[in-house]
């Protein structure tokens, strides 16, 4: 999961900033008691946005990150044997 958040009616994202006055004063016993709750706040148009990356794409992504941290570590040992190579001298 990339990230997570709360879509009111208008299109406005409330991230991780939604607070109890963010909710409809029709939902707010719900959250409290016992009617409305999330099928209330969905009912006026509030809706939950998740963004993910699909199971299929993990091992590409697990092969892109390998290949990086090896030419990485290929490139620092060729660094590394070079400064070596240069301090004999």
């Amino acid at each position: 999961m990339i990230s997570s958040s709360i879509v009111g009616p208008h299109g406005h994202s409330f991230g991780r900033e939604f607070s109890l006055s963010d909710i409809p004063l029709a939902c707010r016993n719900g959250f409290l008691g016992t009617k409305g709750g999330p099928n209330c706040l969905a009912s006026h148009g509030f809706h939950q946005l998740v963004i993910f990356q699909p199971t299929n794409r993990f091992w590409p992504f697990q092969g892109i990150e390998s290949a990086v941290f090896v030419v990485l570590a290929a490139a620092l040992l060729a660094m590394v044997y070079r400064t070596v190579l240069r301090r004999d001298v």
